[in-house]
């Protein structure tokens, strides 16, 4: 089973983290997109406009993991839109895909060979951490720590590991 490096339901908010109500962090993008099969591609196009904004080492992982994500809500929700939001800090670049969903079991990963299932396990293996918000709408999200980021102690994360 694959465990989210955090949990939240019942609260649109990560108030551990603090990510919603922190003045450091900036909003980049804030997007929505009806529900079709142009949505991962749109969503994909809409990271262009960052130019730049996030780290060029994250850029290809954010754009993979979004139209994961994307395509997740396309398959397993009824909502209309889906709705995309990336994030930055000092520290870390936040993103987040929320559609109209009730929300689903968080599970392990799928078999060897086959062929859908992985966007979560892909999200777990590239993201520093992620999570599942539930609240009446499904939210999704992951973070990358950016180059020399700072744990709350001061220390350097270690990125290489």
């Amino acid at each position: 089973m694959l465990t989210p490096r955090y949990i939240e339901t019942e609260s649109r908010v990560d108030s551990r983290m603090g990510h919603r109500r922190s003045p450091t962090l900036t909003c980049l993008l804030a997007r929505t997109f009806r529900s079709d099969s142009q949505a991962p591609g749109s969503a994909r196009r809409a990271l262009k406009s960052l130019n730049g904004s996030i780290d060029p080492a994250l850029a290809d992982d954010v754009r993979l993991l979004v139209s994961e994500l994307v395509t997740n809500s396309l398959r397993h929700t009824g909502s209309t839109s889906v709705d995309l939001e990336v994030w930055r800090s000092d520290d870390v670049v936040r993103v987040s895909v929320c559609d109209h969903g009730a929300g689903f079991e968080v599970t392990g990963p799928p078999r060897p060979g086959k062929a859908s299932g992985w966007g979560l396990f892909m999200v777990d293996r590239l993201a520093d951490r992620w999570g599942v918000e539930t609240n009446g709408d499904t939210r999704v999200w992951f973070e990358f720590l950016r180059a020399g980021a700072r744990r709350r102690d001061g220390a350097l994360f270690d990125t290489a590991s």
